[in-house]
């Protein structure tokens, strides 16, 4: 997935920027949670933006609890969903399960 390092430069410059215009200490992601994204890769690209924009990147692998807020999140009902929200996602998961695409 060669687009998902632009899109990770294009979010953490966006909130870094924030973070720092309204006085924060420090930004990250909340990619950090998922066991599906590249952690070196965005690690890396955090602290560069965080570098380059004079605020801190707070980096912790929130994997660990993935499995277990999603669950607890599931019995409260609250909504999941299964991608990570741009275009390009959205048509991969709908390709790979047409019938549960609603029209």
């Amino acid at each position: 997935k060669d687009r998902c390092p632009a899109c990770w430069w294009s979010r953490a410059i966006k909130t870094a920027r924030f973070a720092r215009e309204n006085g924060l200490d420090a930004f990250t992601t909340t990619l950090l949670a998922s066991p599906y994204q590249d952690h070196d890769v965005l690690k890396e690209i955090c602290e560069d933006v965080a570098e380059r924009s004079d605020i801190k990147f707070y980096y912790k692998d929130f994997r660990p609890g993935f499995k277990e807020a999603r669950s607890k999140a599931r019995s409260m009902g609250i909504y999941l969903q299964n991608y990570c929200g741009c275009l390009y996602s959205e048509m991969e998961k709908i390709e790979k399960c047409p019938a549960t695409t609603i029209l």
